[in-house]
């Protein structure tokens, strides 16, 4: 009988369980690298279908108002939902308060603030409305609603339709996301 013969070999060799702590840790790593990336890739997708619901309310609205929209009072800036609105002025406030409601929450948990406008610019169709989102700019938790607007790609521009309304929003991964009625 040969020296070696009489041992079985029992467990893992020291190569072995580094080798397998290392491929583990790997894995680990590319999914804690890939997390944040497809959380904000599902919030934007919340975000997009939030703005065709936001959409298919305006078009409630001008249905139950014979096409028009609500007006713009003052700026038409910050409007989020309130605790109490006088509905007797159809006014934008007034809409989010009557058809969004308390159940249209951004992703990251607070209420979407809206900030609507006119669409104006020099006055030629197609030319992008000012104070619309272009170029590279930190993304914002507002919606911008541009009225007397339709979308280009992703650029609200001017339309001639009053009735008209452009979406625009800067998700949060990269790009703007523009919708309209």
């Amino acid at each position: 009988m040969k020296k070696g013969d009489a041992r079985e070999k029992f467990g893992f060799t020291i190569i072995e369980v580094i080798l397998v702590l290392a491929i583990a840790g790997l894995i680990f790593l590319m999914i804690f690298i890939a997390w944040p990336a497809l959380s904000r890739t599902q919030r934007d997708s919340r975000r997009r279908d939030d703005i065709s619901i936001f959409l298919r309310k305006v078009k409630d609205y001008q249905t139950n108002n014979r096409g028009a929209l609500p007006a713009i009072s003052g700026d038409g800036k910050n409007i989020t939902f309130p605790e109490s609105v006088s509905t007797s002025q159809n006014t934008w406030a007034d809409f989010y308060h009557d058809y969004l409601g308390e159940d249209f929450i951004e992703p990251n948990g607070g209420y979407y603030v809206i900030d609507v406008e006119q669409c104006k610019s020099g006055g030629k169709m197609g030319e992008t409305c000012t104070g619309a989102i272009t170029g590279a700019a930190p993304y914002p938790s507002n919606l911008l609603v541009f009225v007397a607007a339709s979308c280009d790609g992703d650029q609200a521009v001017v339309s001639n339709n009053p009735r008209k309304i452009a979406v625009q929003y800067r998700l949060e991964g990269s790009g703007v996301y523009c919708a309209n009625t």
